[in-house]
């Protein structure tokens, strides 16, 4: 796989699912991980468990806490996915990042206040 295609990212809006407890907002996905919206604070080096729907697939599956901004979110890297999950998001990053402008911004979901 090519340098450029491994770093496509997408700028996605997608409920994820957290050791199945506690729930965060997906906003940027790439083929190795994934930034998390959400105020529960997570360590780097955490191993967590996800789960979150890309289309009509779900996915699920390990992975590392790599970068961690308590308050705001975190970024993960996937480990040890099976691999038909991780087609699926090669897939659709591949499919949909080609179509989203460079440097969009993820549609967020309007809060109530």
């Amino acid at each position: 796989m090519s340098e450029d295609k491994r770093k496509r990212r997408l700028h996605i809006n997608t409920e994820v699912y957290i050791n199945r407890v506690y729930h965060a907002e997906g906003l940027d996905l790439s083929a190795d991980g994934m930034y998390l919206y959400t105020r529960h604070p997570y360590v780097e080096g955490s191993i967590i468990d996800l789960r979150f729907k890309l289309g009509d697939d779900e996915i699920q599956g390990p992975a590392k806490v790599v970068h961690s901004q308590p308050g705001i979110g975190f970024g993960v890297r996937f480990t040890d996915l099976k691999e038909k999950d991780a087609e699926k998001i090669r897939d659709y990053v591949e499919r949909l990042g080609s179509e989203q402008p460079k440097g969009a911004p993820p549609v967020r979901k309007r809060t109530s206040t």
